[in-house]
């Protein structure tokens, strides 16, 4: 059944209507809107705290609400703005729409959105705002935008298994007490633009499909990163420090110096954990994260740091990947090894597979991976080419590089 409020009149004779059938006289603690069978529907603005008329009009109808009430709106729609500010009193959403701006204010008490969705293209304004209470949003589903730039949450701030959709910046917002963000879905970019993290952030089990940025963050408390899902992610390059601010501020886009920034501070918070585990993954995009800002550097100036962190890189991903250095040994030694065998009299190249001497190539190819093997390893063979000694020496030293980077991935939990 459906029950459709117009205005503050027909809200009070609801409630009365609701609460006091019988016209007995009673003292509530507590207001209560719609249940599990109807759902209520309000088509006008409404506001907290609400008119003295409110109060006036139900009180005529021998209801008298106690000084502590608290409101509890279930399976509520709300077609026209919601505002709550300078209220005291605790107010739940469970189960409700917002298909209009949401607009929240200072306040003391705790406000409470459960299943709740806020409708694509209205936004959660809560902008300039002091809340001393606590916020608690779990398992909503914010379609449209949240704003919450230079909001201070002095107590709790909660946003447990919430779903973000569009880009969210927390600008300047300052989280005085803990901040959680378990099992959230961040769909697109989501920035902490230089916010406050005093105590905790707690993002255990939260997923960011897109872009995530910690970097001007200012943290004085800690992070909780365990089973906290973030892959490599997409970034634009900024060539001036207007474009830079409007990126952070306003557009919500990330730079490219900010992503490498932001899992250096993940993998640091997670060493400092002794979570070394989880700490891998976040190490190795930074360092790509560095070869791509070296790239765009102008200049020979960086070229061995550059050739440093690709060969880190196709080795053994930056000391993760113990397979990827085992490819690279025979890719690469097989290499120079071929290379060397063309430059003696005993061997040519041939299109033809079935005259290729793989039973004795292949024993040769074993003894060439040992990095001090000597240059006669080949019998028979006279080496006149200089070329022999060139191909032989660099496939031990690369060949030498790879064993050391195998051993180093296998090290990688130590």
């Amino acid at each position: 059944m459906e029950v459709i409020i117009n205005n503050e009149r027909e809200f009070s004779d609801y409630l009365v209507k609701d609460y006091n059938s019988d016209l007995d006289y009673k003292v509530y603690t507590k207001i209560s809107v719609g249940n599990n069978n109807d759902k209520i529907i309000f088509n006008y603005k409404i506001s907290f705290p609400l008119s003295a008329f409110f109060f006036r009009n139900i009180s005529k109808k021998y209801i008298t609400l106690n000084d502590a009430f608290n409101f509890e709106f279930k399976k509520c729609s709300f077609n026209e703005e919601v505002k709550i500010s300078e209220i005291e009193a605790n107010i739940t959403f469970d189960n409700c729409d917002f298909n209009d701006n949401l607009v929240l204010h200072s306040f003391k008490g705790i406000q409470t959105y459960v299943d709740c969705t806020f409708i694509e293209g209205k936004q959660i304004n809560a902008e300039d705002s002091v809340f001393d209470g606590k916020m608690r949003f779990r398992t909503c589903h914010f379609k449209g935008n949240v704003n919450f730039r230079n909001t201070t949450f002095s107590n709790l701030a909660d946003f447990w298994r919430c779903v973000f959709y569009n880009k969210t910046i927390f600008y300047k917002t300052d989280f005085m007490n803990i901040v959680v963000l378990s099992a959230v879905t961040f769909k697109e970019d989501v920035l902490f633009t230089y916010s406050l993290i005093d105590k905790l952030l707690l993002l255990r089990g939260a997923k960011v499909e897109k872009g995530f940025d910690l970097s001007l963050a200012i943290i004085t408390g800690k992070l909780g990163l365990f089973d906290f899902i973030l892959n490599d992610y997409e970034t634009i390059i900024t060539k001036t420090e207007k474009d830079y601010e409007t990126a952070v501020s306003e557009t919500a886009f990330i730079p490219l110096k900010n992503k490498r920034e932001t899992f250096r501070i993940l993998k640091s918070n997670l060493e400092s954990q002794m979570n070394l585990a989880e700490s891998l993954k976040f190490k190795a995009i930074e360092k790509d994260a560095l070869l791509e800002e070296l790239k765009l550097e102008n200049g020979f100036s960086n070229f061995f740091e550059r050739a440093n962190l690709f060969l880190n890189r196709v080795s053994n991903n930056h000391g993760t990947s113990y397979i990827s250095a085992f490819v690279f040994i025979i890719v690469v030694g097989w290499f120079f090894f071929y290379c060397s065998l063309l430059t003696t009299d005993k061997y040519i190249f041939n299109w033809h597979i079935s005259q290729w001497e793989f039973s004795e190539g292949f024993k040769l190819f074993i003894e060439f991976l040992n990095p001090i093997h000597k240059f006669d390893y080949i019998e028979n063979t006279t080496l006149s080419s200089a070329w022999f000694y060139v191909f032989d020496f660099l496939g031990k030293t690369f060949v030498g590089y790879g064993i050391y980077q195998f051993i180093q991935a296998f090290r990688k939990y130590k």
